[in-house]
């Protein structure tokens, strides 16, 4: 009886072990599980890759048509000004000119209207030289003459100023031209590297995915704690039923 009840016992713990070490099916779901979070995880990077670099283009279409606006009216105002320098440097050789003394009295006469009532012609002769025509003022209407000297000589000095600040400017916008487009290369190109990486990890996936989805049999090595639980197990079952 005694006998009995040990075989029995064994034979359900032997039982019991073959369940634990032997055949067994092998699911591979959490791995799966664990390769799809990183797959979502990756898109949603290229995602917002793809969304940050789209408003960087649109930005940049912006920048662009408001920069080519701006450079038209640069542009524009640059003629202007080579006109007026142009104008007044032509003005300038036909007052030198000039070598008629009516014609010179005339010419003064437009260039400062406002003392047109204050001047007299008058002649004057050196002895022994040629007579002179000259033109009379007021002794105070000279300091008109100096403020307009002031005014022509500082204007002068803003002119240059102006002329080399736009010079500048065209050499920083250039450079700034420059690093918009290596920057803009640069953005393309880790796009081109990143979207070839998602590609290829999506590849790898799905090739994960069809392999970890196939049942698998395989042999469990038992442990010597499982080997012992099972025979306890066994022996256990095996007096009760007995």
């Amino acid at each position: 009886m005694a006998s009995g009840r040990l075989l029995a016992s064994a034979g359900v713990g032997v039982l019991a072990f073959g369940v634990v070490a032997f055949v067994a099916y092998r699911s591979s779901a959490e791995a799966i599980h664990r390769v799809e979070m990183e797959a979502a995880a990756l898109r949603a990077q290229r995602d917002s890759i793809r969304a940050v670099a789209n408003l960087r283009d649109s930005l940049r279409t912006v920048i662009t048509a408001t920069t080519d606006s701006l450079r038209q009216r640069t542009d524009s105002l640059r003629l202007s000004v080579a006109r007026i320098e142009a104008g007044r440097e032509a003005a300038e050789r036909a007052v030198w000119h000039l070598r008629d003394s009516d014609a010179t009295e005339r010419a003064f006469r437009e260039a400062y209207p406002e003392f047109a009532p204050a001047m007299r012609v008058t002649q004057y002769q050196d002895p022994g030289g040629p007579v002179l025509n000259y033109l009379m003022l007021p002794t105070n209407t000279t300091r008109s003459f100096i403020v307009y000297r002031l005014r022509a000589d500082s204007l002068e000095l803003v002119r240059d100023s102006l002329l080399l600040l736009d010079t500048l400017n065209v050499a920083v916008i250039g450079l700034k031209d420059s690093v918009i487009t290596l920057t803009r290369l640069n953005e393309d190109a880790f796009r081109i590297g990143f979207d070839s990486a998602s590609a290829a990890f999506e590849r790898l996936r799905a090739d994960f995915e069809t392999l970890a989805r196939k049942p698998r049999l395989g042999f469990n090595v038992p442990t010597l704690g499982g080997m012992l639980a099972a025979l306890g197990v066994g022996f256990v079952v095996g007096f009760v039923v007995h």
